[in-house]
């Protein structure tokens, strides 16, 4: 009992956490969009692997009346080209004060995330039944002509979103390959993970061998 409480406890002071954070950097940037309620997906980046989303954050500092709302989607890309909403996060009314950092809040559907997994928002308040009751033009900073922006949106506002809803080719105008790549101030946040050090794997895998050991002699 006293080796094994020895290895847990080696197992958590030699354990490193981590969070992954994808998006890009939350600056000023010198645009807004004024298409009203448009659906917005970051193509040009995922999760890598798996986990929770926990945390958003975004940049706006613009004046606008009356303040402007947006909601945190998440998408899986189950082919290339092809994203599905898994998860929708509660919406935000911007205070304009520059970084705004928030709960994710599930809303609808799941945080768990992939590998393939990526993010993006819509313009407006999405309610607990997922209808959109409102629509405003863009809140987060976003920049023109940056090389490797990579960003598409969906031409067209929604009256309600649905999970497994699937945008693809023909849905959606490419920032990446039109003449303006895009980049949004804008980043979502997984849980952090515990990683195992090497050496505590040793002291896992030698815990049953030096029972069987003290059990036998």
């Amino acid at each position: 009992m006293k080796l094994f409480k020895m290895v847990l406890f080696l197992f958590v002071i030699q354990s490193s956490t981590y969070a992954v954070t994808i998006g890009d950097a939350l600056i000023n940037r010198s645009a807004n969009d004024g298409a009203v309620g448009f659906i917005f997906i970051l193509t040009g980046q995922t999760f890598g692997e798996e986990g929770v989303v926990t945390s958003w954050a975004f940049f706006d500092d613009d004046n606008f009346s009356p303040d402007r709302n947006v909601t945190p989607l998440l998408f899986e890309q189950f082919s290339p080209g092809q994203f599905r909403l898994t998860g929708i996060g509660a919406s935000r009314l911007t205070d304009e004060s520059g970084v705004q950092n928030h709960a994710f809040d599930l809303l609808g559907g799941t945080a768990n995330v992939g590998a393939q997994h990526t993010f993006g928002f819509i313009d407006g308040v999405v309610d607990s039944s997922l209808n959109v009751t409102s629509t405003n033009a863009g809140v987060i900073d976003h920049e023109n002509s940056v090389p490797g922006g990579d960003w598409q949106f969906v031409n067209g506002t929604h009256s309600s979103l649905s999970l497994d809803l699937t945008i693809g080719s023909g849905q959606s105008r490419d920032f990446g390959t039109a003449s303006s790549p895009r980049v949004y101030s804008m980043q979502v946040t997984t849980n952090e993970a515990v990683i195992p050090e090497p050496s505590t794997f040793f002291l896992l895998g030698f815990l049953p061998v030096w029972t069987i050991f003290r059990k036998r002699y």
